[in-house]
């Protein structure tokens, strides 16, 4: 099924750091508003319409602050005609984050939820949804569908490039990327959540090898740490922190170099 507001077909662009060219892959325009820059939707999309033909009618997705994940979400099912309930922490005394309000303008239901370790929220969470008869989406969007939805698009690319590096969260994203480039090394540079939890998630995604051509980089900065500097419009919570670290390494790399910019 197609989406009136998610483009397949995102571009390559091309940038200087130094001498050395590298080229951009802007998955962040997959999606437009008011669909969110969000590159996982590109699997996300796929498990919705399966969930919907199943006969689900109740779809609940977790979100961060800083994360777009329920705006995206918030989008498909009002294409597809589904319920959609969008669970966030959120501080006594503040507001929703603008995401929130334009998922919620798109039809979902926003269910604010006490701050707190996040995943003692998820859980009361999933529990509230599947008492509704919902279904409730992973956190960080980890399903197979996005997995394999990536690693078709970066196999479309060849053998082309010898290093992608690309953003990474929970590792759903990189994991697709290394699966479909497989004579290619992808570095996912964390955007601040620690190596063992994405290499768990990785192996909860079944692929516990990837034939080696997957590194993951320790995060430099800390999840919320705001990093701005970056030649094209990027996520300051996500992309900008692997762009920082491609800056830095640019020289330790084998060439032609693709940055995988996935947006949030």
């Amino acid at each position: 099924m197609s989406f009136k507001h998610l483009n397949p077909d995102t571009p390559i662009e091309t940038y200087r750091i130094g001498s050395v060219e590298v080229s951009v892959k802007r998955d962040d325009l997959y999606g437009s508003y008011p669909a969110p820059p969000l590159a996982k939707l590109r699997g996300a999309s796929v498990l919705l319409a399966n969930l919907q033909a199943q006969g689900v009618t109740t779809i609940g997705v977790i979100d961060t602050k800083v994360s777009k994940a329920g705006q995206g979400i918030a989008y498909i099912c009002s294409e597809l005609g589904l319920k959609c309930i969008v669970g966030f922490p959120l501080i006594k005394g503040h507001t929703p984050e603008e995401p929130k309000l334009i998922a919620q303008s798109l039809g979902a239901t926003l269910c604010p939820l006490t701050a707190g370790r996040f995943g003692i929220c998820y859980a009361r969470f999933k529990k509230y949804i599947e008492e509704q008869g919902g279904y409730m989406l992973p956190i960080g969007l980890t399903c197979p569908e996005t997995v394999k939805a990536l690693a078709l698009e970066s196999s479309r690319l060849g053998s082309h490039y010898r290093t992608i590096v690309v953003c990474t969260g929970t590792g759903t994203i990189a994991t697709g990327l290394a699966l479909g480039s497989l004579s290619t090394t992808v570095y996912g540079v964390s955007c601040g959540m620690s190596i063992t939890n994405q290499r768990r998630r990785i192996n909860l995604l079944s692929y516990p090898s990837l034939l080696g051509n997957l590194i993951l980089a320790p995060p430099a900065f800390g999840y919320y740490d705001k990093v701005d500097s970056c030649p094209f419009p990027a996520h300051p919570y996500y992309d900008t922190k692997a762009w920082d670290w491609l800056c830095k390494n640019i020289g330790k790399l084998e060439k032609p170099v693709l940055f995988w910019n996935i947006g949030s």
